[in-house]
């Protein structure tokens, strides 16, 4: 019986030792267990603000993208416009250039008509100092 007793006594001691490290090991475990989550929402939580860094740089490239494309299209027109007023500004040149042509040359039978109406009231002069002396002439004769 005392054999008995001391292996059941034995046996207590040996599952009270093993309840031990077995609580022992739980405890290290939990505490393990207890890190490895505090490790996981910290992971977590510099995953979400990654995420939300990357959601804000995507943002702001749209934006820049968006930007680049107004302002390339602002450049497209002002390219537009400026060719259009070149063509406007040749245009114009070439309207004063027939219009400079045109008046050298109404100017030039301008003169040309001044010159001849000159000569035509001179010679009209002529005829009538020529008419009226034989006028008195005649007149005079008589």
């Amino acid at each position: 019986e005392r054999q008995l007793d001391q292996g059941v006594k034995l046996l207590l001691e040996e599952g009270k030792a093993a309840l031990q490290r077995a609580e022992d090991n739980m405890s290290t475990l939990s505490d393990e267990n207890s890190e490895m989550q505090k490790k996981a929402n910290q992971a977590r939580r510099i995953a979400q603000e990654q995420e939300a860094k990357s959601q804000e740089t995507v943002a702001m490239a749209q934006e820049a993208e968006d930007l680049s494309t107004s302002a390339l299209d602002t450049a497209k027109n002002a390219r537009n416009t400026l060719r259009e007023t070149q063509d406007k500004l040749e245009t114009l040149t070439d309207d004063i250039r027939e219009l400079n042509e045109d008046y050298v040359l109404a100017k030039n039978a301008a003169t040309n008509y001044i010159s001849s109406a000159e000569d035509t009231l001179q010679a009209a002069q002529q005829l009538k100092e020529s008419v009226s002396k034989e006028a008195r002439f005649r007149i005079f004769h008589l």
